[in-house]
Order: structure tokens, then C-alpha cells, then sequence
């Protein structure tokens, strides 16, 4: 091959790479025309089933879920198994994501933002995707966006600054998975409906069977307040989403007549 013939090809690839990587612009007036209107927050509380397959935790499990979904978006998480008390207690705050295990030998607390240096756990992969799942696509959030099958592929703010978000959107707005990545891990949310998340040796979803839009929900519901509980001589537990929703005490286990 003679030297333009070198160049010419070597332009063909060139231009294909690049038509193929197109780079990210700002929102698009179509972009932005099919997002959903901004909407006041809402508290919703899930009976949820969760299914996990991971080296750490695996099984399936009823579960309780509130959610105060909007900018400032937090979540609490309960899981139960057949029989016996909680799996895990998690919750998800603007300042904090807070969890604990049966199998925990103290409870886990880290400040949000994360620091970079922090260890990869699995409340922390559960905190990022289901605070973010809940957090709207606001048109201030968006970083970037570029083209993306029949939709767009968008650059997102995060909600936790230190993690790194990508959503996908179809033609008409709507979210239908999102990638992230938090230092060196990487981890897909595959679906939407039900929640469906992938990573290296990790597999959940999260199914919702019953849904129901409250007025308000107390702000300690979203605290687990170890802490306080713990260097205070009053025993009083922390309000759990079972109890904000139903008004009952919290016992650690379903309400009578609710099976585990």
C-alpha cells in the first residue's frame, strides 16, 4: 500500500472511531422536552421482595422499603427472612448510610459524600443505586448528553459526589437502566421494574409487591441512630418504616399476621 493510500484509509478509521464515540454536548432541546416535569417529593413504602446472589449475602427475602424520593431522595431498607429476625437494617440519608447485619460485627457508618478510599461493601452498592434510583432526572443534574439507540445516554450529577452515574433514557424520557462506577468498581442497574442490578459476583432485584404513596414519613425513619442509642443509657429504638407506616412498635419482625 502506497503512502495516500495509508493516509486515506488511515482517515476511514479514523472517522468511523469517532462517529462511533461521539462525545457528550449539552441537553438537546428534544433531550429535554421528554423529560418528566419536575414533581414535589413524595414518601412512598414498598412490601417488596429481594432477591440477592452475592459471595456476601444470598437468598430471597420479604422486605419493607420507604422512600422519600425527590432531590433530596432517602431510603430505608429492611429485610426479613422465612423465619427469624432482620437480614439487614439499611438506611440512606443525605449526610450518612447507615446499616446493620446479623452477621456485622459492629454496625456500619459511612459519611456521604464517600471518600475515594473507602471500601467497596455491599451497603455501599446498595446506598448509591437505590438513593439514586429514587433521586429524579432533573435538567440541572445533566452533565452532558449524547445519542443512544433510540434514545440518549446522559451524564448525570450525582447524587453522592464521588460516584460516577451515566442513565439511559428511551425516546420518550423514561429512565431504563443506569451505569455506575465508584473508583474501581463498576455496576449496571439493568432494569427499572422491577430493580434489577449487576456486578462482578453480584446479582439482586428487587421486586415490588404492594405500593403505597404517604403523606409524610418522620426524617429519623431514614437514620438508624446507632450511634445516639448506643452512648445513651435510653433504650428507645429508632422509629422503622414498619412503624411509621403502621404505628406500631418496632419488634424486629413482621407485624401479626404477616408472614416473615
Amino acid at each position: 500500500m502506497d503512502r495516500s493510500a495509508w493516509r486515506v484509509a488511515t482517515a476511514v478509521v479514523a472517522a468511523l472511531v469517532l462517529s462511533s464515540c461521539r462525545s457528550f454536548a449539552p441537553p438537546s432541546p428534544e433531550l429535554l422536552a421528554v423529560l418528566p416535569p419536575a414533581h414535589d417529593t413524595q414518601f412512598l413504602q414498598r412490601q417488596i421482595e429481594f432477591t440477592i446472589d452475592s459471595p456476601d449475602l444470598s437468598g430471597v427475602f420479604e422486605g419493607i422499603l420507604v422512600a422519600r424520593a425527590g432531590s433530596d431522595a432517602a431510603v430505608r431498607l429492611q429485610l426479613f427472612p422465612d423465619v427469624g429476625g432482620q437480614v439487614l437494617d439499611l438506611a440512606i440519608d443525605s449526610d450518612a448510610i447507615e446499616a446493620l447485619r446479623a452477621d456485622f460485627e459492629e454496625p456500619f457508618h459511612a459519611a456521604l459524600p464517600p471518600d475515594e478510599r473507602m471500601e467497596a461493601s455491599l451497603p455501599l452498592f446498595f446506598a448509591v443505586t437505590l438513593v439514586e434510583h429514587f433521586t429524579p432526572l432533573a435538567p440541572q443534574r445533566i452533565i452532558g448528553a449524547r445519542k443512544w439507540e433510540d434514545g440518549w445516554e446522559i451524564k448525570l450529577q450525582p447524587h453522592s459526589s464521588g460516584v460516577r452515574v451515566r442513565a439511559y433514557v428511551d425516546g420518550e424520557g423514561n429512565v431504563v437502566r443506569r451505569r455506575f462506577k465508584y473508583g474501581f468498581l463498576k455496576w449496571y442497574q439493568t432494569s427499572v421494574d422491577p430493580l434489577r442490578v449487576e456486578s462482578w459476583g453480584v446479582e439482586v432485584e428487587l421486586d415490588t409487591v404492594d405500593e403505597e404513596i404517604v403523606d409524610e414519613l418522620p426524617t429519623d425513619v431514614f437514620r438508624l441512630l446507632f450511634e445516639e442509642n448506643m452512648s445513651n443509657d435510653d433504650t428507645t429504638e429508632e422509629p422503622s418504616p414498619r412503624d411509621a407506616a403502621a404505628h406500631v412498635p418496632s419488634s424486629g419482625a413482621p407485624p401479626e399476621g404477616e408472614s416473615a
